[in-house]
Order: structure tokens, then C-alpha cells, then sequence
């Protein structure tokens, strides 16, 4: 699949005129010989007065036929004169999907159960360009996928930069840099950007940034356990359950789990911690101490009060 990336250059004070007609009778037209667009897109940062529209087609045979076939079509004609002198100038760009096509690109975006890295590649040289197109190709895992958007030689343009903007992507320079008119679009869209001369380099980069697409692992950490010896009824907290630490230390700070014959009852937060008649924020073990449950006025004695915390850690590819 190739795709066809075209950028129009609208005449200052043109805009509104040209997506109304466009809309009205290029679209339409359009769609009847091409199908839908894989995007259609107004530049909101960078130049203005920018469209930008993206066309799949099986190849570029299929593109040059359906071409034809609507410019023949006397409607498009029509169109073309109604739109003259509303756009300055147009750029295009032809992108050839190596692996996969951009339609089963962006039919993946959404999918939750592989992350995506979409990549974009410019490198000095072709034989690198392949190097590293089968590199970043074997990173991929059951957990995360890198999706090479475009790869080609040369410096980053203002069309990669475009492209990075519709689809969501990274780029990555090897030997490489961005023009002037890629650099703003760059900085005002905060796209991604990396610069790399040594291959490992780039793919410890790419692998960084594919852990970080990953949703953390949470873990349990059980904090402490007290053991409740009775129970008493306070004006103020409601029932409290008199208790002694028999594991680590009790926090008042942190979710805790009643368990019953230990099976999992209740689960909430503390509404006191008491030693003595002082307000405390922590009791040891071995220590006893008065544990009021928010909530939750089922406790009884041989119950324990376990108190645990959830702790995030990051994944790594």
C-alpha cells in the first residue's frame, strides 16, 4: 500500500471558501473514485493556512487509474474552476508502508491489548535506513510493537513533521536534522524528536520509549497486621477495635483489609490510630494500640487488621 500525502497552501482569507466547497464537491468526488481518506487534517500549529489530507491506494498503478478516472469526471472539472485563486501552491508526497500498510496503521492506533511505538526513520544513507528498519522490526514483543510509519534518506521535512502530527508519531534522525520549517512545526507540536550517530544508541532509545507506552505494574506491599483483642464503642470514632501488632508496623495513613478465618471482609482506610489516648500516625510491632475503621462497624475480636500500600512499578522492554 502507498499512501499519498497532499498539503495545500490556501491563499490568506481563503479558508473558510475553500472547506466549504471542498467539502461540498471535492469530497464527495473524491471518495466515489479513492474511497475515505486515512486523514484529513487543518494545520493548527506551524504554517497556517495549511490542509492536509492523506490517500491510501494498493499501488502506484491504483493511484495513477483512479486518478485519471476522476480527472475525467466533468463534476471534478467544475470544481477546479470554482476553487481557482484560493490555493497559492500544493506539496505531495508518496510514502511506501514496508511491512504493513497505513490503513492497518491507523486501524491499530486504539488497540489496548499491544502498545504501539509509531516511528518515523531518516538516516543518511539507504543501507542504514534497511539496517535499521530490521533492527527496530526485532524490538518488537507481545507486550509493545514498533510500527515504522515512514523511513526514508534524507533530512526531516516539513512533510515527515506533518505526517508525525497525523498519526502520532516519533522521529528519529540518524545523520540527520530537520529543516527550519520541520523544526517549528516540531517544537510547537511537541513531537518527539531524537538524534543518533550510533545504531545501539538509537535502538536503547527506542526501547526506552516503548517501556514507557506501558501501563505500570502495580504490587501489594502488606505494611503490617494487628490482631483485634476487643472492641469498644467511642462517641467520637464510633466502634474502635483494640489491637495488638503482631507483623511489621500499622501506618494511619494507609488502606487497610479486615480478614476474617483469614478470608477478606472489608477493605478501607482508618479513621483513628490511637495509643493510649495519643493520636498517632504509626505503631510498631509488638505494641498495642486502638484502630478505628472508617465505614465499617462489623469488627470483632480475633479479627486482623491488615495494612498494606500499592506501589507502581515500570515496565521494561
Amino acid at each position: 500500500m502507498i499512501v499519498d500525502i497532499r498539503t495545500y497552501n490556501i491563499i490568506p482569507r481563503k479558508m473558510k471558501t475553500y472547506l466549504s466547497l471542498f467539502e461540498k464537491f471535492a469530497l464527495p468526488i473524491q471518495r466515489k473514485y479513492f474511497g475515505n481518506p486515512l486523514g484529513y487534517f487543518l494545520v493548527e500549529h506551524g504554517p497556517l493556512h495549511q490542509v492536509v489530507h492523506l490517500w491510501g491506494f494498493e499501488n502506484l498503478a491504483d493511484l495513477e487509474r483512479k486518478r485519471a478516472n476522476r480527472d475525467s469526471d466533468p463534476e471534478w472539472a467544475y470544481y477546479q474552476d470554482i476553487t481557482e485563486g484560493q490555493v497559492a501552491s500544493q506539496e505531495k508526497k508518496l510514502l511506501k508502508q514496508k511491512d504493513e500498510s497505513v490503513g492497518d496503521l491507523f486501524e491499530t492506533l486504539g488497540q489496548e491489548q499491544k502498545k504501539v511505538l509509531n516511528v518515523i526513520i531518516k538516516t543518511d544513507v539507504g543501507g542504514t535506513c534497511e539496517a535499521i528498519n530490521s533492527a527496530l522490526f526485532e524490538l518488537s514483543n507481545e507486550k509493545a510493537k514498533v510500527k515504522i510509519v515512514s523511513s526514508g534518506v534524507g533530512g526531516i521535512s516539513e512533510s515527515d513533521a506533518n505526517l508525525a502530527v497525523a498519526v502520532d508519531s516519533i522521529i528519529i534522525g540518524f545523520n540527520v536534522r530537520a529543516d527550519n520549517t520541520a523544526k517549528k512545526i516540531i517544537e510547537s507540536e511537541s513531537i518527539p524528536l531524537s538524534y543518533h550517530s550510533i545504531i545501539y544508541e538509537l535502538l536503547d532509545d527506542v526501547k526506552a520509549r516503548m517501556s514507557g507506552l506501558l501501563d505500570p505494574i502495580v504490587k501489594e506491599i502488606i505494611i503490617g497486621t494487628a490482631e483485634v483483642l476487643e472492641v469498644f464503642n467511642s462517641p467520637k470514632f464510633g466502634q474502635v477495635a483494640g489491637c495488638n501488632v503482631i507483623e511489621g508496623n500499622v501506618l494511619r495513613n494507609k488502606p487497610v483489609r479486615v480478614l476474617r478465618d483469614e478470608i477478606v471482609i472489608f477493605e478501607g482506610e482508618l479513621n483513628s490510630l490511637r495509643r493510649f489516648k495519643e493520636d498517632v500516625n504509626e505503631v510498631k510491632n509488638g505494641n498495642e494500640c486502638g484502630m478505628g475503621i472508617k465505614n465499617y462497624k462489623d469488627i470483632k475480636p480475633g479479627d486482623k487488621i491488615e495494612v498494606f500500600d500499592r506501589k507502581e512499578e515500570a515496565q521494561v522492554i
